[in-house]
C-alpha cells in the first residue's frame, strides 16, 4: 500500500531564508561504523558519530552568501534515487588554501551544513560519502572575485538529507 503524506508550505509569518552559513566535514576513514543515515520518526539523526582517535570535524569557511544545498530526486518510477550536493565559495589565493584543497584529493567526506535558519543538515553519510570538485578562478581584473568554488556531491541515496538534532555535539578541530 502506497501512503502519501501532506506537504505544507512555510506558514504565514514564518521566515524561510535561503542559503547556509557553516560547513563541517569529516573524512570517511575517520568514522567508527556507519553514521548519517539512521534517523528517527521526525527525520532527524539524534546520535553523534563515533570518530577514530585523532579525527575531528573541520570547518570550511564560507564566503558571504555563497553556500547552497541542492537535492534532486532523479530517475523514472521504480528507479529513483536522490542526488545531493553542497556548493560554496572561499575567497582568496594563498599557499595555505592550496594545501587545504590538496587534502580533498581522493578523499570521501561526510558533511554537516548549518543553514541560515540554523537548522543542521547531514549531507552524505558513511555509506554514500561525498566527493569534491574544486575550481579556482583568479579573476581577470582587480574587481573580479578571486577564490575557490568547492562542490561536494554524491548520487544514489535512497533518502534526502536528514536533519541533525540540536542535541548532537560534533567535535570540531580548532
Amino acid at each position: 500500500m502506497c501512503v502519501l503524506s501532506h506537504l505544507k508550505k512555510t506558514g504565514c509569518g514564518t521566515a524561510n531564508p535561503g542559503g547556509g552559513r557553516n560547513v563541517w566535514i569529516a573524512p570517511l576513514d575517520g568514522f567508527v561504523g556507519d553514521w548519517g543515515h539512521i534517523e528517527d520518526a521526525t527525520g532527524q539523526v539524534t546520535t553523534a558519530p563515533i570518530m577514530k582517535p585523532g579525527y575531528k570535524w573541520v570547518e570550511l569557511e564560507v564566503s558571504e552568501k555563497s553556500l547552497k544545498l541542492v537535492q534532486n530526486l532523479k530517475g523514472g518510477a521504480g528507479y529513483q534515487s536522490w542526488e545531493t550536493a553542497f556548493e560554496l565559495k572561499v575567497a582568496g589565493m594563498s599557499p595555505e588554501q592550496r594545501l587545504a584543497v590538496e587534502s580533498f584529493v581522493n578523499t570521501e567526506v561526510v558533511a554537516v551544513v548549518r543553514m541560515n535558519d540554523l537548522q543542521k543538515v547531514i549531507v552524505g553519510n558513511t555509506i554514500f560519502p561525498l566527493e569534491f570538485e574544486v575550481t579556482h578562478d583568479s579573476g581577470a581584473k582587480g574587481s573580479d572575485p578571486r577564490g575557490y568554488t568547492l562542490k561536494a556531491k554524491n548520487d544514489g541515496l535512497s533518502k534526502s538529507c536528514p536533519f541533525l538534532d540540536d542535541s548532537v555535539i560534533l567535535e570540531i578541530a580548532e
